[in-house]
């Protein structure tokens, strides 16, 4: 009686969907969205549990999610118990113990998604007998040598079923490290409709204090080096040395007053003497609002595969310039030459800022890019296209049937 239950039921209810943290990253605003998704369109929407709790948990948990480890959960309190007793390994013992626990159901999963390649060793490690794991990686390969030793590359490459790369870049760096060709699957990076609140935007414009003909030029990322304030603060004093009359007033969103970056970031403004050229605003749940006062996006993220910032100031309608590499620069080829996202050579500031120049100086032309590029996330990088590819392949992967092989020398040509 058991199985044949288990037989008519439909891949949908056997499909797990996990993240390691509720932590504002891109694969977690991906899955919100794709979550939200499934809430809208799939009649049995899968389970979807999040080991650890972060700045996004209120919205996942919304969206129907599960956070497992939340500081009073027993477990979670035992785990610190033990550890802060002396006993690392017994914490850990019981650390597992609480990511097994979202395997431990009446109906283990067919098919078990990690939303980051972070989060796949507690999947492969606790993954239910007969399932398969399918893994979204964003990292490229740089990235993942910095958090994922060879031994778990390994374990990795063998043991994962399905990789869904973010994109070509990213999948090239999972080949060279052993996995197979036919298991990679390509999906484009997906956002949200654009949804931010006119009024609101009209009062983070009103916060600015621009004068008449002032041109924003919009940073975006958390404080940090991957996303490189620091990178744009020297954009912004080499116009200010070289432009010293274009009006312009460079914006960053996501040092907030209490970020623990944030008095490095005003030392550099108050020394470059860019007090009245540059502003420290906002936080990145407001990424959206802030960007709807962008003229042009300026991207200076020394790691960006999918770049998020850049398909949402393209869906407003903002050009982007930023630098060639990884996703930005397949991102430009797609678009195409003027057509509202523009890379230059990685780190030359000088070239960033003759960009920005002639984007800030030609009105007709960054409104016309804006809107081309526009166009093209209107129609291929919103969240029903890619969602219901992603969501295509997952029920695939739940009934065994194998991914599209990548091949990476037909997507070039």
């Amino acid at each position: 009686m058991k199985l044949s239950l288990l037989a008519r039921v439909g891949t949908k209810r056997s499909i797990l969907l996990t993240a390691p943290a509720a932590n504002r990253e891109d694969s977690t605003q991906s899955l919100l969205s794709f979550v939200r998704w499934t809430q809208r369109r799939v009649k049995a929407p899968p389970r979807v549990v999040i080991l650890s709790g972060g700045i996004m948990q209120v919205d996942l948990v919304d969206a129907g999610a599960r956070v497992i480890d939340v500081p009073r959960s027993p477990l979670r309190l035992a785990e610190r118990s033990i550890r802060r007793l002396g006993y690392p390994r017994l914490a850990k013992l019981a650390q597992r113990c609480l990511h097994a626990s979202v395997f431990l159901q009446p109906l283990q999963p067919r098919c078990v998604y990690a939303s980051t390649v972070h989060g796949a060793g507690p999947a492969l490690r606790h993954l239910p007998r007969g399932a398969r794991l399918v893994v979204h990686a964003y990292e490229t390969g740089d990235m993942l040598d910095q958090f994922i030793d060879e031994r778990m590359m390994r374990k990795l490459a063998d043991g994962v079923h399905v990789w869904v790369a973010a994109s070509d870049s990213v999948a090239e760096g999972l080949r060279e490290r052993g996995v197979s060709p036919d298991r990679i699957a390509r999906c484009n990076p997906f956002i949200d409709p654009p949804s931010a609140d006119a009024l609101k935007v009209q009062a983070a414009v009103g916060s600015l204090g621009l004068e008449p003909g002032e041109i924003v030029v919009g940073g975006i990322g958390h404080s940090d080096w991957r996303d490189a304030p620091d990178l744009f603060l020297r954009v912004a004093a080499m116009m200010r040395r070289r432009h010293p009359d274009l009006p312009i007033k460079f914006v960053w969103v996501g040092a907030p007053e209490d970020g623990p970056t944030r008095w490095i970031l005003e030392h550099d403004i108050r020394h470059a003497e860019l007090t009245d050229r540059v502003m420290l605003v906002g936080n990145l749940t407001d990424s959206e609002i802030w960007l709807s006062t962008f003229d042009i996006l300026c991207l200076t993220s020394r790691v960006d595969p999918p770049p998020p910032a850049a398909l949402q100031a393209g869906s407003l309608g903002v050009p982007v310039v930023g630098f060639a590499q990884s996703g930005l620069e397949e991102l430009a080829a797609e678009a195409g030459e003027g057509h509202g996202i523009e890379g230059v050579d990685y780190l030359d500031i000088e070239a960033m800022c003759e960009r920005l120049v002639h984007l800030a100086t030609h009105e007709k032309e960054r409104i016309s890019a804006g809107s081309e590029f526009r166009n093209l996330v209107l129609e291929s990088h919103l969240t029903d296209e890619g969602a219901s590819a992603l969501w295509d392949l997952l029920e695939r992967t739940a009934r065994g049937e194998p991914p599209k092989p990548f091949d990476a020398s037909a997507r070039r040509t």
